[in-house]
């Protein structure tokens, strides 16, 4: 029985790099922020002759295919035999590259997973060390878990994909489902939860005001540090944001900003942070958002931006510029989540 035999790479946490490495790469860095001593091979440098052989190949037997069938069509019989002898070969590389995808494609999925783990990790290790003070800081940072893709759980994510979207496929093309009846139907189901047909009239808050004091408790100030925070709120709706300490999880402050509008989160205690916006309009003291008290009546949604990447570091006259939309090119990736979950 034929078994199909593919290469699995797997990414090993190396060891901890020691206190030598950790102090050369720290005065690297602050002469160079972008200094890198890691090296990892990308996918294309390793799998270089077999994407030309698809790239290429593929496009080039498939020509010479054809010609071979026009040429075994000819009286001539040196022809006609050349002909048939381009066919047998470009066949023959036709199959080898189809029957390769099977191989190929998990290699492929196998290696990406690879790449992934290995760059986090190394990102990890660089991003620790500009956020350490001394090495012991750097180890406790590193202490924190990651999630490593492997090969096994790519297959299963490969099987999942193929077979859902066969079963989807099935059910779309036999039932022809009406896509606007479905949205409709969502909407529905989420107007019942968060409603936002009866908008009730109430004064637009102003910048700075804090509408979760009694669940958060008061701001926390701290001017000594002179940290700070800007907001530009670019979006078309308000937003109330969160700026919520990274390891203690303590939502530091809630303020509200109005859209199109910046407000400067000022005195803002040393600490390692991360933010949380709540967006809409139409506020109302009386909206329920989870188990709080206090949202927008349309257009609700909500984000957050707690990437271990994005964490943003005040140690002392730090200050932070945050933009509340998608920038392109941005440094910074925004996740949406749950009306349910803004308030955890």
């Amino acid at each position: 029985m034929a078994r199909i035999e593919w290469t699995s790479y797997q990414f090993n946490e190396p060891s901890l790099i020691n206190e030598t490495d950790y102090n050369s790469i720290k005065i690297n860095q602050n002469a160079n922020p972008n200094y890198n001593p890691f090296y990892v091979e990308s996918f294309y440098s390793k799998f270089k002759v077999g994407i030309l052989g698809y790239i290429i190949g593929g496009p080039v037997a498939t020509f010479l295919f054809s010609v071979g069938e026009e040429l075994s069509d000819s009286d001539a019989i040196l022809l006609e035999y050349f002909g048939g002898f381009l066919m047998l070969i470009t066949g023959f590389f036709g199959a080898a590259l189809f029957f390769g995808l099977f191989s190929a494609i998990p290699t492929a999925f196998s290696y990406l997973g690879y790449l992934n783990n290995s760059k986090k990790y190394y990102s990890k290790i660089l991003k620790n060390i500009k956020l350490s003070n001394d090495y012991s800081h750097f180890v406790d940072l590193m202490a924190k878990p990651k999630i490593l893709y492997t090969s096994s759980n790519i297959l299963l994510w490969i099987v999942f994909i193929l077979v859902g979207g066969s079963i989807l496929f099935v059910i779309f093309s036999e039932n022809n489902l009406n896509y606007e009846k479905i949205s409709e139907e969502a909407k529905e189901i989420a107007s019942e939860k968060y409603p936002v047909n009866k908008i009730k009239p109430y004064p637009k808050p102003e910048n700075g005001y804090s509408p979760y004091d009694s669940y958060f408790g008061k701001g926390i100030y701290n001017n000594s540090t002179q940290n700070s925070f800007i907001i530009k709120n670019s979006n078309s709706t308000d937003a109330v944001v969160l700026l919520i300490n990274a390891y203690s999880n303590r939502k530091t402050r809630n303020e509200f900003i109005r859209k199109g509008e910046t407000f400067s989160m000022t005195g803002v205690p040393n600490g390692t942070y991360y933010l949380k916006w709540l967006s809409g309009n139409d506020w109302h003291p009386d909206v329920m958002i989870g188990n709080m008290k206090g949202g927008f009546q349309s257009n609700a949604s909500a984000s957050q931006s707690d990437d271990y990447d994005d964490w943003m570091k005040s140690d002392g006259g730090a200050e932070w510029t945050i933009t509340l939309y998608s920038v392109s090119g941005g440094n910074m990736d925004t996740e949406t989540i749950t009306l349910d979950d803004f308030g955890n």
